[in-house]
């Protein structure tokens, strides 16, 4: 269930209005693992959800990059794909403006802005693909 403000779209249910009684989201087909990704300053939520044929898309707040869509979306009230991410994904974490996901193999990527280099990127830079970490 989602109740608050839904401003960027965090419901996924096509629109942006919110609510303080708690409404079901919209369904979505295949979905094995929904983790939402908050804001601690204003409850700016992106929403990843990796699907049963391991795939995995966003929606909601997608500021500079964090929705890893590749047109660096700022928001979607309804799931986008991460690009490139259309299969073998097993868990995918992140923060207010980044996403890192694991594939099958232990191949992580991440994506969207590098504060301090969470992405494995030049701090101060963004990404709104994944990114290949090089791992020691």
């Amino acid at each position: 269930l989602c109740a608050g403000l839904n401003s960027q779209g965090s419901f996924g249910n096509g629109g942006f209005v919110g609510s303080s009684i708690p409404v079901p989201p919209t369904t979505v087909p295949g979905l094995m693992v929904a983790f939402n990704l908050f804001d601690d300053m204003g409850g700016n939520a992106t929403v990843h959800a990796i699907l049963e044929n391991g795939s995995l898309w966003a929606w909601g707040f997608g500021w500079i990059g964090s929705m890893g869509d590749a047109a660096c979306s700022q928001s979607s009230p309804t799931a986008l794909p991460v690009a490139g991410m259309t299969q073998n994904v097993i868990a995918v974490s992140g923060m207010y403006r980044h996403g890192c996901a694991i594939r099958e193999g232990g191949e992580v990527l991440c994506w969207g802005y590098s504060d301090n280099g969470e992405t494995g990127q030049v701090p101060g830079t963004q990404s709104c693909s994944p990114v290949i970490l090089a791992l020691p």
